[in-house]
């Protein structure tokens, strides 16, 4: 089982992540929205694609360097669940905008607590594997060691 300690720094580090990647996201939404007058579904997707390829690289470097990639598809289930997160994205910023009458930029705060939680989820299970718990590797061999992870 992993690591508890090693799970709330790798979500830490997602969060972090997921904020340049937000910046990006939000700023491309508010800048096309407001200053290029572009409908602001449009700017979200735009805003929104941005923020998915930072976020991907990122999170390849930083967020789960210590996990083995599952899948040499990687970057295409990271695109898929992206989509998902993308329609989710739309789906949450339209209905709070149009049906409750939200500012746009308050329902975009909204679906970003909302996609993120899919995306970190969906993109752990789906592209990144755990690591064999030591402990458990080495019952068969007899060996009662165990170890700290030390990338924490």
């Amino acid at each position: 089982m992993l690591n508890t300690q090693l799970l709330h720094y790798r979500i830490f580090r997602y969060a972090v992540v997921g904020g340049i990647a937000f910046i990006a996201d939000v700023g491309i939404l508010y800048g096309l929205t407001s200053f290029a007058k572009t409908n602001y579904l449009l700017s979200a997707a735009v805003g929104f694609a941005v923020g998915l390829i930072i976020n991907y690289f990122l999170s390849l470097r930083f967020v789960f360097a210590d996990l083995e990639i599952r899948t040499k598809w990687t970057f295409e289930v990271f695109l898929t669940v992206g989509i998902v997160g993308l329609v989710l994205n739309e789906l949450i910023l339209g209905l709070f905008t149009e049906y409750f009458g939200f500012y746009y930029m308050s329902s975009k705060m909204i679906s970003v607590f909302l996609v993120f939680l899919w995306n970190y989820g969906a993109r752990k299970r789906l592209c990144f594997q755990e690591e064999i718990d030591y402990a458990k590797s080495h019952l068969h061999s007899g060996s009662g060691t165990s170890r700290t992870d030390s990338r924490i």
